[in-house]
């Protein structure tokens, strides 16, 4: 929803994602190409809890997806605020949502020599 509101009023997102691996796979090749042995890597689906809309605007102020407001006067910005609240509210209901975060976790071994 970040995104296309963004894309509303000309903006293009900061970030994420840039040059995420996609694939637990892909993180195990890199590792095994950077010279690790006994590669695992899994994909882990972490709850997020966003208690409120206001939650979700402080994520976006304080991170990467706020990169682009620093381009905008204050009141821009707070148009932007309260159009994303209007767009989230619906997904909240009565209480907080929870948001699948998927998390690729691997690990290895440095060949010793």
């Amino acid at each position: 929803l970040w995104r296309a509101r963004l894309s509303r009023v000309g903006l293009k997102p900061g970030a994420p994602p840039l040059g995420r691996l996609p694939t637990p796979e892909a993180l195990a090749d890199v590792l095994r190409a950077a010279g690790l042995t006994d590669v695992q890597a899994d994909l882990h689906l972490l709850s997020y809890v966003l208690p409120d809309v206001g939650a979700r605007w402080a994520d976006i102020r304080a991170g990467l997806e706020g990169v682009p407001l620093a381009s905008l006067p204050p009141q821009e910005v707070a148009a932007l605020e309260a159009a994303h609240h209007a767009d989230l509210a619906p997904l909240f209901g009565e209480g907080p949502l929870t948001v699948p975060l998927p998390v690729i976790v691997a690990s290895g071994q440095v060949a010793t020599v």
